[in-house]
């Protein structure tokens, strides 16, 4: 099974979700036959005992995870 999303590409959102207090990564058990994205963008977890961070988008592409941080990003300069 091949990720749908290049490990440039999560890096980039990696590294933006870092900067608006969130965490994006693959799902463990993407299945590439349903049609949907490979990756999940969540809230950071507030302390280590937290079991996940509260979810924002769960499936989804790098496109749309780039949409949500943008929109966070325009939130958060507000």
């Amino acid at each position: 099974m091949s990720a749908e999303t290049s490990e440039m590409e999560l890096d980039l959102l990696q590294r933006r979700a870092d900067a608006t207090n969130c965490y994006c990564n693959r799902h463990r058990n993407w299945d590439p036959t349903r049609g949907n994205g490979d990756l999940y963008l969540q809230l950071k977890k507030k302390y280590r005992g937290d079991p996940n961070g509260e979810s924002i988008l769960r499936y989804a592409t790098a496109d749309e995870i780039h949409r949500k941080l943008g929109e966070l990003e325009t939130r958060r300069a507000c």
